[in-house]
């Protein structure tokens, strides 16, 4: 064999090592777009004033449509231990920005979100006989039954948030 001959071959080699990697990776990109792909996250609201007063406290749960495929949502919440949820009973609690209306449909990176007052969560927490630091988790559930979770939450159910 020449040099030329193993140059070539070396040269093939790569080109089909490099096709493959490429076929693999169309492949699962592919199978991917037909994945729901919701992400949750939680973060803090406040209502700001003119006169420079803060309002009180609320936690923002969010669902976001992370992937290809239209996803509808059917239910947005926050989970205690003992897999119960935490009903909002005022979907108007944060005036001037409402709930998102269950269910909603999310294309590729739209938003859906519910507010919950912190004095309503640590009341909530209680009236279910849990005390001191306990885990919540926000979650989204879409009408195919799927329960998406975001990032556990510590949360100190014997906190007075009134202000």
């Amino acid at each position: 064999m020449t040099g030329f001959e193993i140059g070539r071959d070396l040269v093939l080699l790569a080109l089909g090592v490099i096709g493959t990697g490429l076929s693999i990776y169309n492949l699962l990109e592919s199978r991917g777009r037909g994945i729901r792909r919701v992400r949750v996250f939680a973060e803090t609201a406040m209502h700001t004033y003119d006169n420079g007063e803060i309002g009180p406290p609320f936690l923002k749960v969010v669902a976001a449509n992370s992937g290809h495929r239209d996803v509808t949502i059917s239910n947005i919440g926050l989970e205690i231990p003992g897999k119960r949820v935490i009903a909002t009973l005022n979907p108007d609690a944060f005036s001037g920005v409402p709930d998102t209306r269950t269910p909603t449909k999310l294309a590729d990176g739209d938003l859906a979100h519910r507010f919950y007052e912190y004095t309503a969560i640590s009341q909530a927490c209680r009236d279910a006989g849990l005390q001191g630091k306990v885990s919540i988790h926000p979650f989204v559930v879409d009408t195919a039954g799927m329960r998406h979770y975001g990032k556990k939450l510590k949360w100190d159910a014997s906190a007075n948030w009134a202000s």
